[in-house]
């Protein structure tokens, strides 16, 4: 999976009160990887990744990631 919009997922983070830390443990990833989806270094996303964030940050898969 891509990450169409870094920005958007690190705007709805800091929207739901979250540290990239609080979300990395929410989704069973490491903080780095989270640093990385932001600044939009990470090549792809694994589906359950992408979906475990979606549902973190509630919000539609489909606004956050692209197949």
């Amino acid at each position: 999976m891509k990450v169409r919009d870094a920005e958007v997922i690190r705007r709805l983070r800091q929207r739901r009160g979250l540290s990239q830390r609080d979300l990395a443990y929410l989704c069973g990833c490491s903080q780095a990887t989270i640093s990385l989806i932001e600044r939009g270094e990470m090549a792809g996303v694994s589906e359950e990744l992408s979906q475990r964030i979606a549902v973190r940050l509630q919000t539609p898969w489909d606004d956050l990631f692209v197949d």
